[in-house]
């Protein structure tokens, strides 16, 4: 379950299923009574990352809990870094940022999924997410091994490539990069 502070999403709460998908979350005492804005985010092995298309208060989610909260499979993603040339980039820092949800619109990832959502590119350039539909994604971020330099796919990019429906779904181009240099002095005066 995520509590939206309208500027992170954070996981306040989590459980597990038992055999028949039933599941049961117990929310801290510290966050009842805050009228804060909640949704039940969702996911297991080989399904995608997912949540509901809304958000209801927190006191409202424990008076009448969700009652179906489907699940869509994935073959997860695969995605491919490679340089200007179209020589693969092994060891970039590769991050999903926002997923869509079925039917729906993109959201942040909760901040405590974070780590399960940044991978390294193998010497292939190839890097696999298990939890992220290939249709879903929404924001990429890939960091080059040895640079600073970060370069953000967005929705706009991922409206205009689908992905294929055969592995490696995206083929994402780093772009060349310079430096700048200079000297800086202080004013005069």
């Amino acid at each position: 379950m995520d509590s939206n502070d309208r500027s992170k999403t954070r996981v306040i709460a989590s459980g597990f299923t038992d055999a028949k998908g039933n599941y049961s979350i117990s929310i801290p005492e510290s966050e009842l009574g805050q009228r804060q804005i909640a949704a039940i985010w969702r996911r297991a092995e080989g399904y995608a990352a997912a949540r509901g298309n809304d958000y209801q208060t927190l006191d409202s989610l424990l008076q009448e809990p969700l009652n179906h909260q489907p699940l869509v499979t994935t073959p997860g993603t695969e995605i491919v870094i490679v340089d200007p040339a179209g020589k693969p980039v092994p060891s970039a820092r590769v991050e999903i940022g926002k997923v869509k949800v079925v039917g729906g619109v993109p959201y942040p990832l909760p901040e405590d999924w974070r780590p399960d959502f940044v991978r390294e590119t193998d010497s292939e350039g190839r890097v696999s997410f298990p939890f992220v539909h290939p249709g879903s994604l929404d924001m990429v971020t890939v960091t080059p091994a040895g640079q600073s330099t970060r370069i953000e796919y967005t929705g706009n990019y991922f409206l205009n490539y689908e992905a294929k429906k055969e592995s490696p779904h995206f083929t994402l181009a780093t772009i060349p990069t310079g430096k700048i240099a200079g000297r800086l002095v202080p004013a005069a005066g």
